[in-house]
């Protein structure tokens, strides 16, 4: 029987230089399943030139991806969401990527659901 628990991601991180940035959460541990019912992200930049877009996806790890969604152009200072229940699974990492994001770019993002971990 698995036992779950109430389960909340808040991560923000300050990005120094311009190009491709990347947020990523803690690997889910072993014998526990994460079930995210709420993602919510923003930036306080503009991307700029280019490739402009954010991806949000699960990281499978060497380098496998699996894409949940994706904003062409994201605006800085807009609250992004999704609401989908996304299974991660032991080891995997919620992720968000933004390409041609400017320096000095914080990306934040918030997730919520519950976990359940195998007794």
């Amino acid at each position: 029987m698995a036992k779950t628990s109430g389960l909340r991601i808040d991560m923000d991180q300050l990005f120094s230089g311009a190009g491709v940035q990347r947020l990523l959460s803690t690997p889910v541990p072993e014998r526990e399943w994460w079930c995210l019912r709420a993602i919510a992200w923003e930036i306080n930049k503009a991307t700029s030139g280019g490739n402009t877009r954010a991806r949000l996806y699960v990281d499978r790890g060497a380098g496998q991806r699996h894409y949940l969604d994706e904003q062409l152009t994201p605006t800085a200072d807009w609250l992004y969401t999704r609401s989908e229940d996304d299974w991660l699974w032991p080891g995997e990492r919620l992720g968000l990527e933004v390409d041609q994001g400017q320096a000095s770019t914080i990306v934040k993002l918030y997730a919520g659901g519950y976990s359940e971990r195998e007794e």
